[in-house]
């Protein structure tokens, strides 16, 4: 996991692709860390991507997973995402979910 070196208790895997690590906001990382081990039962991992006060961008990294079946389908998975992530952070915040099963999964309260 990375660590930033601003805040040494920010560990949160970041995406591979991304030249420079995300701060993430001290609100979201219980959040992030309740969604990671509601993930990880299946083998896979929230990876932040991009982090702000207004939005949070996950990465569903599905590598460590041995069943891919029994992991929840991706459209249920965004949906408890984001709700989670709206009952802790606030319906403000913008939510997107990547997930390699699916193309990008957006908030649905986006859509309204």
């Amino acid at each position: 996991m990375a660590t930033s070196p601003s805040d040494p208790g920010n560990r949160f895997d970041i995406a591979p692709q991304l030249a420079q690590e995300p701060i993430v906001p001290a609100a979201y990382r219980a959040a992030i860390a309740e969604l990671q081990e509601f993930v990880s039962a299946d083998g896979a991992n929230l990876i932040v991507r991009t982090a702000t006060e207004r939005s949070l961008e996950l990465d569903l990294d599905l590598a460590g997973v041995e069943c891919i079946d029994c992991v929840l389908p991706a459209d249920i998975l965004a949906e408890i995402v984001n709700d989670r992530l709206h009952e802790r952070l606030g319906p403000d915040v913008q939510i997107q979910l990547y997930d390699s099963r699916a193309t990008m999964l957006q908030d649905p309260q986006e859509e309204n």
